[in-house]
């Protein structure tokens, strides 16, 4: 329906599962990813995987499906798995400004948000 919505995280990995995100704003990527959302005529959701570089954000992996950060990302607010099923059932939805600098660190099973200072 035009509507894309899009978070950028800076992720650490152990083993594969992230267990550090921190939400960033990049207008490179930004750009990037909507130009790809709307040329592909995606609907639901994406995971983009990049590098950035000296020379802007390169792409190693697009991913159509919604990604293991699912949940980490719906406490931060960004409930795109909600927004996907609401939107096939003709339901109006919300996307909240996400905070830039946000946090949020796996331990164990539990998922833990900071605001960074």
């Amino acid at each position: 329906k035009g509507n894309v919505r899009i978070l950028s995280l800076r992720r650490k990995l152990k083993n594969g599962v992230t267990t550090y995100a921190k939400v960033i704003k990049n207008v490179q990527i930004d750009k990037l990813c909507r130009k790809i959302a709307i040329n592909s005529n995606l609907q639901g959701s994406m995971n983009v995987q990049l590098i950035l570089t000296k020379n802007g954000p390169r792409i190693f992996e697009i991913n159509p499906r919604f990604s293991s950060t699912v949940y980490m990302r719906d406490l931060m607010g960004f409930s795109d798995l909600t927004w996907s099923i609401k939107d096939i059932l003709g339901i109006a939805t919300y996307c909240p400004k996400i905070e830039k600098n946000l946090i949020a660190y796996k331990i164990k099973d539990r998922i833990i948000l900071r605001r960074k200072i």
